[in-house]
């Protein structure tokens, strides 16, 4: 049996990825922008 990827699917594929990827990395960053730098250093 031949595997072979259909390139829509690498395309679904990355997309998905870079959309996981910009969640990840955007979700805590914009979280620790919106905090009191003085409450986060209370924290530790």
């Amino acid at each position: 049996m031949e595997f072979r990827m259909d390139p829509i699917s690498i395309v679904v594929a990355v997309g998905l990825m870079i959309v996981t990827v910009l969640i990840a990395g955007f979700l805590p960053a914009w979280r620790a922008s919106n905090m009191d730098p003085m409450v986060a250093l209370r924290a530790q």
